[in-house]
C-alpha cells in the first residue's frame, strides 16, 4: 500500500527562514515537528495523542490558543476531519502574526474519478477537496498550490494537496476566539 508523500521538505520550503514560530496541529506522533524544530523552527504541535514531550500539547486545537501569534499554522491530513470547516481555518488565522501563513498537505479523494463507490461510500463523512479549497481560498492569499495524483482506489491516499496560503496585507484575521 502507497504512504502518505512525507509533507516534511514542502513545509520547510513553505516556511523558508523567517517563519520562525509553528504551531503544528494534528501532529500525533510528532515526527514532523521534530523534523521542523532540527530545520531551525520553534514548534509547538498539538493533537489529543501527542508525545508526552516538552513543545508538544495532549489536547484538541479546539480549546487552546497560542501564547502569542505564530509566523504560521501548519496542518498535515487534518482538514479533511473538520467538523466546522471554516470555523476551523478562521481559528488558524486568528492565530496569525500578520502576512502569517497556513500550510495544508491534505486529501482530495473525491477527485480520483477510479475511486470506487464503496470506497467513496466510506470516505463520505470527510471534507471533499472542493469545499476545502474554497474554504482556504476565502480566507487566505493563495501562494502555492500542487496535486498530487496518487495511483487510485488501492493507495492510502489516492489524490493529495499542498496548498500554502499568506493571510493578506492588511485583512483583519479572525479572532481566535470569537
Amino acid at each position: 500500500m502507497t504512504e502518505w508523500p512525507d509533507p516534511t521538505r514542502f513545509v520547510v520550503d513553505a516556511l523558508g527562514p523567517d517563519a520562525r514560530d509553528v504551531v503544528e496541529v494534528g501532529c500525533g506522533d510528532g515526527t514532523l515537528a521534530h523534523r521542523l524544530r532540527t530545520a531551525g523552527h520553534r514548534v509547538v504541535a498539538i493533537d489529543p495523542v501527542a508525545p508526552d514531550e516538552p513543545g508538544f500539547i495532549c489536547d484538541r486545537f479546539e480549546t487552546w490558543d497560542p501564547p502569542a501569534p505564530v509566523h504560521a499554522v501548519v496542518a498535515v491530513m487534518v482538514l479533511h476531519h473538520a467538523d466546522d470547516l471554516g470555523g476551523w481555518l478562521d481559528r488558524w488565522c486568528g492565530w496569525l502574526r500578520p502576512g502569517g501563513l497556513v500550510i495544508v498537505a491534505d486529501y482530495g479523494w473525491d477527485l480520483d474519478a477510479g475511486a470506487s463507490d464503496a470506497w467513496a461510500a466510506e470516505h463520505a463523512d470527510l471534507h471533499r477537496f472542493a469545499p476545502m479549497r474554497a474554504a482556504l481560498d476565502a480566507r487566505l492569499a493563495q501562494v502555492r498550490f500542487e496535486r498530487l495524483d496518487g495511483p487510485g482506489e488501492s493507495a492510502a491516499v489516492p489524490l493529495a494537496f499542498r496548498y500554502v496560503g499568506r493571510v493578506p496585507a492588511g485583512a483583519a484575521a479572525p479572532s481566535a476566539t470569537g
